[in-house]
Order: structure tokens, then C-alpha cells, then sequence
């Protein structure tokens, strides 16, 4: 499934298990998706911040801060920092996990990677891709603190027909 994913989104997937490992969960669900498409939106500076947090950039992909094609981020850095709150804010902050534990996807995150895969048919799935689809229903709570924190889906649209 993973080989129509560019490098960043691909990346955004990493981050995913790596932050779903540190806040305690035993799998990767759509909130987790959004921490790493934010980790991996706000690119070297969003990075060092979670280095500080524990999070060592050596143990990421070897591009993990390198995008395909100079973007800007398409979040500012408070409202990176408000979202990321917010998924923290209902984690269960259970222990955290090493990183060599194989980690699933809940059924929710399987159904919003499968729905974009499907969607985008033989085309590569970007960053902005995946996090259109956190909009969709399936993503479950994800779409609400988007939206409360003035992310909309056609704010998403947007940016990507811009690029």
C-alpha cells in the first residue's frame, strides 16, 4: 500500500508509529496520522523540538527532514502546537513503547490509508493528501480539532491544487 506514498507522506507514517509508541498506545489511529503529518509539515525546527522531547532524528528515515519539493508548511507553528495538544490531551500516556515493537493500524487509520489509496488510484499520495482525508468521517475525532482549530477540508483542497 505504501509504495504510491511520496517520501514525505511516507514519513508522516513513521512518525505516526513513533508517536504512537511514545504517548503509550498499542496501535496507530488517525490521531496519530495528524502528529506525524505535523512533524513531518513543520519540517527541521518542528524536528528539534521532539529531539528535545526524546525523539532522536538518527533513529528517523534518512531524508526524515528533507521534503521532495521546497514547500512551506501549511501549518503556522502555534496551531501545529494547539493540535498537537490536543491529541496529546486525550492520549492515555501509558508508557511508552520501543520503537522495535511492530506497532498496527486501528481500524479507523486502515480505513482512512485504505480510502486514500483507493481514491488516488495509481497517483502518488502526498502529505496534503493524507491530511484531506483525516477530514473524511472515518477518521473520527481528528476532523473535529482540525476544525476547531480553523483547518478546514477546503483550506486543504486548496493547497493542494496549488501545488
Amino acid at each position: 500500500m505504501f509504495d504510491r506514498f511520496s517520501p514525505s507522506a511516507g514519513r508522516a507514517i513513521f512518525w505516526a508509529r513513533k508517536e504512537a509508541g511514545r504517548l503509550g498506545e498499542d496501535a496507530i489511529g488517525p490521531e496519530h496520522l495528524l502528529l506525524g503529518i505535523l512533524i513531518e509539515d513543520q519540517g527541521a525546527s518542528h524536528a528539534m523540538m521532539y529531539e528535545a522531547l526524546g525523539v532522536a532524528m538518527s533513529e528517523a528515515p534518512r531524508m526524515a527532514i528533507m521534503p521532495e519539493a521546497p514547500l512551506k508548511p501549511f501549518f503556522s507553528g502555534e496551531t501545529a502546537t494547539r493540535l498537537r495538544e490536543g491529541v496529546v490531551e486525550q492520549a492515555s500516556m501509558r508508557h511508552s513503547l520501543p520503537d522495535h515493537v511492530d506497532m498496527a493500524l486501528t481500524q479507523e487509520a486502515k480505513s482512512v490509508l485504505s480510502g486514500l489509496t483507493q481514491r488516488h488510484g495509481e497517483q502518488n499520495v502526498n502529505l496534503l493528501d493524507l491530511l484531506r482525508e483525516l477530514f473524511e468521517e472515518r477518521a473520527g475525532p481528528v476532523s473535529a480539532l482540525l476544525l476547531s482549530n480553523g483547518i478546514t477540508a477546503e483550506q486543504v483542497d486548496a493547497a493542494i491544487r496549488e501545488h
